[in-house]
């Protein structure tokens, strides 16, 4: 299992403008493996810094170097029409994976 959590970032004044929730990305994803690993699942963690816009790219990317069997995604909960008319990472994921593709809300 790999807790995946993909950063965008943008550059700005040259410095890195974090695009994320204000919660640090270790944070989220040490709690994520620390569930895992308490109901005995054995879980890795990976942080990936992208430009705004490449998340489903690197996603894609990661589950085709791992060899992903399935993609488990969390959804913002947009309507599916504005997801579709905003390219939602979600949306972006589910079309482009090579594996299949869990979406939960």
């Amino acid at each position: 299992m790999i807790v995946l959590h993909v950063r965008e970032y943008e550059r700005y004044e040259g410095s890195d403008v974090d695009l994320g929730p204000p919660v640090p990305a270790e944070d989220l994803v040490n709690g994520v493996l620390a569930t895992f690993r308490q109901g005995g699942v054995e879980a890795q963690g990976e942080i990936r810094r992208v430009s705004s816009g490449d998340t489903h790219q690197q996603i894609i990317e990661v589950a085709a170097a791992t060899k992903a069997d399935l993609i488990i995604l969390g959804s913002r909960g947009m309507t599916e029409w504005k997801s579709l008319l905003l390219g939602g990472v979600a949306n972006k994921v589910v079309h482009h994976a090579t594996c299949p593709v869990l979406l939960v809300r």
